[in-house]
């Protein structure tokens, strides 16, 4: 059933039809039902609706985004759904998950100075471009920070800050490995992130691929920030 009104989009919310309000939120038809269904969505939750929504913000107008945001934000558990969506398959939700979770972070962060808190108008091209440099951030802050403190402070020998530094390495190795959507098993079937890790860490001593590299920290660390709160 195409939906034509806002009591259409009452009935599949009470009848938790998630494939006909993702359907009208993806319809270009009605701009307010396809805020309807957002919000619908959003009171229904789970993943296949969050999936909908995240689906939804990719070219969506600051109406829409800031509807899909708002629908999101209620979900239970939408911190564990977004990092499981940042691996999905399809590109567009991918994104999506990306923009939602910047959106989300910057929504919870203005929340605590204002009572009113609208998404911006970030595009998904522009989305990885601000994770990418959140893993550069990752990858170099520390570093140069480790590289001025042993230049400053003449405490102990060099061992000291080399060991500083090859544990900060290890450690964005392991945020980066989070956010690189590729799985690997072990020879009794089970999933072993360590290979990833190991991975990484050569990539980044060679230098070759590192961009992916920062992309995939950025990944990591949206990944990271989500399941802790």
């Amino acid at each position: 059933m195409s939906p034509n009104s806002l009591t259409d989009i009452e009935q599949m919310k009470s009848e938790n039809n998630l494939e006909g309000l993702a359907a009208a939120l993806a319809s270009p038809e009605d701009p307010e039902l396809r805020k309807a269904a957002a919000t619908a969505l959003g009171s229904i939750g789970g993943n296949q609706a969050a999936r909908a929504l995240c689906l939804a913000l990719n070219g969506a107008d600051d109406a829409l985004q800031s509807a899909v945001v708002d629908a999101l934000s209620t979900i239970k558990d939408v911190n564990k759904i977004l990092p499981e969506l940042m691996d999905d398959p399809d590109e567009k939700v991918k994104t999506g998950a990306m923009l939602a979770s910047l959106f989300l972070m910057g929504k919870r962060s203005r929340s605590k100075t204002t009572n009113k808190a609208e998404p911006g108008k970030p595009r998904p091209f522009l989305t990885k471009i601000v994770v990418f440099f959140l893993g550069v951030a990752i990858w170099v802050i520390p570093s140069l920070i480790i590289g001025g403190l042993s230049s400053l402070i003449r405490i102990g020998n060099e061992g000291v800050w080399v060991f500083f530094f090859m544990v900060w390495f290890v450690v964005a190795a392991v945020i980066a490995a989070k956010g690189w959507n590729m799985v690997f098993v072990n020879k009794r079937g089970e999933r072993e992130n360590s290979y990833k890790v190991v991975i990484v860490c050569l990539i980044a001593i060679t230098f070759v691929g590192m961009i992916w590299v920062f992309y995939w920290t950025g990944m990591g660390a949206l990944k990271l920030y989500f399941r802790e709160e």
